[in-house]
């Protein structure tokens, strides 16, 4: 995979595509994944979006879609990571850069797509190992437990997530359902 985007072009990028956050949402995380896609986590009071942004044909695009889920700034962080509750209001997103219209014209989904994985981590974790069958990305915990980790897969896969503990343990997350 090529390296990624370098913290310091991540302005002039976000200048190119005009990108400004939506009322009352601010930007938490930035996530450079390769030379050519990263990732922006925002917040609001009650809600999270992660915004893909990825440079197809030399220029840098903003999805037409972009996916929100709850978020709840008061929830617990859990105290120590296990298998069941480990990670708390975990959200997994999916992002293509095939033509939107899919989705409304009946047409099956793409077959692959970038997946972004968020939650909240346990006191005790340092890392989220995220993988797909052909992917994976080992995404850093931020003091607040924050963590976002996006990789490429199939368009129905379900990441599997490994917790690295600060006391180097690894635990494999257990997702319901």
């Amino acid at each position: 995979m090529a390296p990624a985007v370098d913290d310091a072009s991540v302005p002039s990028i976000l200048n190119e595509v005009g990108f400004e956050p939506p009322p009352g949402y601010l930007v938490n995380t930035v996530v450079p994944r390769t030379s050519s896609l990263l990732a922006l986590l925002l917040l609001s009071d009650s809600r999270r979006r992660v915004v893909i942004i990825e440079k197809i044909d030399g220029r840098w695009r903003l999805p037409t879609m972009q996916m929100e889920s709850p978020w709840d700034p008061n929830h617990p962080r859990p105290d120590v990571t296990d298998e069941l509750n480990g990670i708390a209001q975990l959200s997994t997103s999916r992002y293509s850069t095939a033509d939107p219209a899919w989705a409304h014209a009946g047409d099956r989904a793409p077959e692959t797509a970038w997946i972004a994985v968020t939650g909240v981590a346990a006191w005790d974790a340092e890392g989220v190992m995220i993988r797909t069958a052909g992917d994976r990305h080992a995404a850093p915990v931020a003091a607040s437990g924050i963590f976002v980790g996006l990789v490429r897969g199939r368009w129905s896969e379900r990441p599997r997530m490994t917790v690295q503990t600060t006391g180097l343990d690894f635990v494999d997350i257990i997702r319901p359902g």
